[in-house]
């Protein structure tokens, strides 16, 4: 590679991944994904608000499970059945690694092992598998990258980790929308069979579906997927994108069972919002 190859890469590197970034964003998602962690493996909240996984959550996800009569064994990976007594101490381990990176305790080493319990216990029993679920385990382990100790409130924080995770959630829409650029999606075929199984349902989409159809339905959907990958890394649109996608994820939450997808991205979507960034080229 010749050196002005060189140089122009370097300074793309530089436009790209440095400055600096407000203290608040790097507090709000080891908060937040903390918390949609706790809230997502427990039936703690059920007193106060039902939500999807209480129906088969009962005390600590994985662990009530664990004791279960007749015990099973299938696990998603090979070699990491789990019996009882293993299970139990990592689903213990996963909550107390949790409240750790709630309240900053060791934080970028709570993240990362807690993205590694997760995934150990994900693949001791492949019925556990959930696509939000590896969505909230992956930002988890992307957040151990970030600088989450504790520092004076007004000092910033590098960019670099913050551009890795964006970067990480337009891979999401970008992925989602390609994926369904194929002919049973965008006909609307599959889409009108997840509605024939209840799998889609409610108010809002049973009046978008007989004004716009199925086909368009699912054109709007593909478009919007693609569009927010795009409009999310472009500065001067970043606001309309984060807009759009909270409308987007509520219009999802409102006709179809995501469990706390729908929150995830919301948290994920905040880290696009302007203002985050203090210092860089490409502010």
């Amino acid at each position: 590679m010749q050196p002005a190859a060189l140089k122009r890469a370097s300074a793309l590197v530089d436009e790209l991944f440095g400055g600096d970034v407000t203290p608040w964003i790097y507090v709000w998602l080891r908060v937040a994904l903390a918390g949609i962690v706790l809230i997502r493996h427990s039936d703690w909240l059920s007193p106060w608000i039902e939500l999807e996984h209480h129906r088969w959550v009962h005390g600590l996800d994985l662990g009530w499970s664990a004791t279960k009569e007749p015990p099973l064994s299938s696990p998603l990976a090979l070699g990491v059945a789990l019996n009882e007594g293993a299970t139990t101490a990592l689903v213990w381990t996963r909550t107390l690694l949790a409240l750790l990176l709630l309240f900053g305790v060791f934080p970028r080493l709570a993240a990362l092992l807690l993205g590694l319990v997760s995934y150990t216990l994900m693949a001791s029993d492949r019925f556990h598998y959930y696509h939000h679920l590896h969505l909230l385990y992956l930002a988890v382990l992307w957040l151990s990258l970030a600088p989450l100790g504790w520092r004076p409130s007004n000092q910033s924080r590098p960019l670099w980790p913050l551009q890795l995770l964006r970067a990480f959630v337009v891979g999401v829409y970008f992925a989602s929308g390609v994926a369904k650029l194929q002919g049973e999606w965008l006909s609307g075929a599959a889409l009108e069979d997840l509605h024939r199984f209840t799998l889609v349902s409610g108010s809002l989409f049973e009046r978008l579906s007989h004004a716009l159809g199925y086909g368009s339905i699912a054109k709007l959907v593909v478009a919007t997927e693609l569009g927010l990958a795009l409009l999310l890394c472009l500065p001067r649109t970043r606001r309309v994108a984060v807009i759009v996608g909270l409308g987007f994820h509520a219009a999802i939450e409102a006709s179809m069972d995501v469990s706390t997808f729908g929150a995830q991205m919301a948290v994920l979507l905040i880290a696009f919002w302007p203002g985050t960034v203090e210092s860089s080229v490409l502010k």
